[in-house]
């Protein structure tokens, strides 16, 4: 099975430092929590980081109409 394009269990980790998120993350305890959405399209996959309401969902849904893949939402 696939998600995104990716083998199930292979997709490929971001580590994005504090400092370039943009106000996109908070903490929760020990774990960093991000706001973000994930497509893929063929075998490139995109993070979009921003915070609440900045329209990453909407550029989402763009790139899905242009053949992209959902990944993950923050929702």
């Amino acid at each position: 099975m696939t998600r995104g394009g990716f083998p199930e269990g292979d997709l490929p980790v971001l580590r994005v430092p504090a400092e370039q998120r943009g106000g996109a993350g908070s903490r929760a305890g020990d774990r960093e929590i991000l706001h973000a959405g994930c497509v893929a399209m063929e075998s490139h996959a995109l993070l979009i980081l921003g915070s609440s309401g900045s329209g990453k969902s909407t550029l989402a849904l763009e790139l899905i109409a242009l053949g992209a893949t959902l990944v993950a939402d923050d929702r």
